[in-house]
């Protein structure tokens, strides 16, 4: 079931429904610490940045970021009185944490949905009925274990390359994957975290300059000649 929790230009109040005590409270005090740090990093371009932050889509498999796998989507908004905090959907999700990523169709369907919230005409028993009608992403089960310890690794010529990946990247269990189609100061980009973004490089989730606010980057090795 979809919850959702945040600020929303109808209301006057912090709104929470169907969504666990312990993952209200994770995203509470992360999107609480990461607006204010992000206003003393950014100053005066604060409030045009938090504006247009692009929408941002996240998969946890379980241990990510709680017990439970959680997937979801966080846009910028405001309540009725002009506090900013964000707004976000989120779901339990017993799938791979690239499961999310794999399978757009659901993140395309939640864009389209979400946004209804900031319009102040904003009927909420209606948006909810079409939020209940987004199928989340078929979740998989893991092809291929990682073993415990540190050596020296053999993988069995049956794998495929997809299998490997995934492997590698639930080695971590806290890993989470975090992405966005971009927006007029950020371009599309893909993140991969410990559990949630650091609260000093969430500026970046706004406005890009991902080398700003220490984000490594992978990048693409030109071919020779």
């Amino acid at each position: 079931m979809w919850g959702y929790m945040g600020k929303v230009p109808a209301r006057g109040d912090f709104i929470t429904v169907d969504v666990r005590p312990d993952v209200r409270d994770l995203f509470f005090e992360w999107c609480q610490t990461s607006l204010a740090v992000s206003r003393d990093q950014l100053e005066g371009q604060w409030m045009d940045a938090y504006l247009t932050s692009p929408i941002w889509h996240f998969c946890s498999a379980p241990g990510g970021m709680l017990d439970s796998g959680l997937l979801g989507t966080v846009i910028p908004s405001v309540d009725r009185v002009g506090r900013h905090f964000p707004f976000l959907v989120v779901r339990e999700f017993s799938g791979q944490m690239l499961d999310g990523w794999r399978q757009p169709e659901w993140a395309s369907s939640m864009e389209n949905c979400i946004l209804d919230v900031l319009e102040d005409g904003w009927h909420e028993e209606v948006w909810r009925q079409k939020l209940s009608a987004i199928e989340p992403p078929e979740p998989t089960s893991a092809r291929m274990q990682w073993p415990a310890g540190d050596g020296n690794l053999m993988f069995v010529s049956s794998g495929s390359e997809t299998d490997w990946l995934e492997a590698m990247l639930r080695k971590d269990r806290r890993t989470t994957i975090w992405w966005t189609q971009g927006s007029a100061f950020v371009d599309p980009v893909t993140l991969l975290t410990d559990g949630l973004p650091k609260i000093g490089q969430f500026a970046s989730m706004m406005v890009g300059q991902w080398h700003n606010h220490g984000w490594l980057e992978a990048e693409f090795i030109g071919q020779g000649s």
